[in-house]
């Protein structure tokens, strides 16, 4: 069975070697991307020769001695960089430290139907938790608890490969390592053909200082802002990002089918760069990893230069005829064809015969 970890810090760190140690796990993929500071030491699973250097290598080589037969993918980027078939598995476990990256992890894991596990801790009331999700319509997702007040308080997004502050619990390894322990318990159970006594639709809250445990049903709102939409991956053709966007939207029998790429911030037809002020027209390239052609820096375009699906009726010729690596496509990107009735998916990658 497959497992993603998200986030390598005070919980993840040592949810890591309780997922690498569990037989059921074949194959465990460690994704974050920052490196491990001098401040890190006391709270997380470390060394002290581990400082410097990346979260993600880090953990990888630590986990392939501990168990070396278990296949570890190692990668060195925020989440939201990713293509969303990187995130495609048997269950994902998240140890991260922002609302906005849990609601990504959210609208991702829906979209894939993945089964995911958030976790968190709270130093200063000794709180460690663990919230379980079943991706379905009808199930309770993480935003369905969110009030205006979480969306207005949501993190800044900064442009790929900017510094986002990093935030620190201050949180003992001692609780840390307990989130971690209940969030790799949880995935343990989600990982089994039955999932007995999975808690999926549950958060448990666990009181250190008191040793209390609180579990808490999560309910559906009918009235969450996200649609609580998966899409038909099992089903998703393979399509090699060599391919022509006409030819894309020639292969589809769905008539008048729009394109949009999953999870993403749509195309960016224009873009400028803060770093040498160079101004990019008629880009049409996903907006995600922009970088400027002068000065390699990441750009951001404003929301009103991108698109969030391309009309091949109103496309340019020029534009029809690029192919998928030129629009900033890349292997993984899952790619989604629609109209009012229908909806099919495209995986990017080299099929293989």
């Amino acid at each position: 069975m497959h497992v993603t970890l998200a986030g390598l810090g005070n919980i993840g760190s040592h949810a890591a070697e309780f997922l690498a140690r569990n037989p059921s796990v074949t194959a465990l993929t460690l994704i974050d991307h920052d490196a491990y500071e001098q401040t890190n030491a006391t709270g997380q699973a470390i060394r002290s020769s581990d400082i410097g250097h990346a979260k993600a290598s880090v953990q990888a080589r630590r986990l392939q001695e501990v168990r070396p037969e278990i296949r570890i993918d190692a990668i060195c980027d925020r989440v939201e960089n990713l293509p969303l078939g990187r995130l495609k598995c048997d269950v994902l476990a998240a140890a991260v430290d922002t609302r906005i990256t849990r609601q990504y992890l959210n609208e991702a894991c829906w979209s894939l139907g993945v089964p995911w596990v958030d976790s968190g801790v709270n130093a200063e009331s000794g709180l460690a938790s663990i919230s379980a999700y079943e991706p379905a319509f009808e199930n309770p997702c993480i935003e369905c608890n969110w009030t205006d007040r979480h969306y207005a308080t949501l993190e800044v997004g900064y442009p790929c490969g900017s510094n986002r502050p990093a935030v620190h619990t201050n949180a003992p390894a001692s609780l840390g390592g307990l989130a971690g322990a209940l969030l790799a318990i949880e995935c343990g159970k989600l990982i089994r053909p039955e999932k007995a006594q999975a808690m999926a639709g549950h958060q448990l809250v666990y009181d250190t200082l008191w040793h209390k445990q609180h579990v808490v049903k999560l309910w559906r709102n009918p009235r969450c802002r996200f649609s609580h939409h998966t899409l038909p991956v099992d089903a998703a053709s393979t399509v090699a990002a060599s391919a022509l966007l006409s030819d894309i939207f020639g292969r589809t029998a769905l008539q008048g089918a729009r394109l949009t790429v999953a999870c993403s911030q749509g195309f960016a037809r224009h873009a400028v760069c803060p770093g040498c002020g160079k101004s990019h027209s008629e880009l049409w390239k996903v907006s995600q990893g922009l970088r400027c052609f002068r000065c390699g820096q990441p750009m951001k375009a404003a929301g009103f230069e991108t698109v969030d699906e391309l009309n091949p009726s109103q496309l340019p010729m020029h534009v029809l005829q690029k192919r998928l690596s030129e629009l900033g496509l890349r292997s993984g990107d899952m790619l989604v064809l629609s109209n009012t009735e229908a909806e099919e998916c495209l995986r990017i990658g080299e099929a293989h015969g």
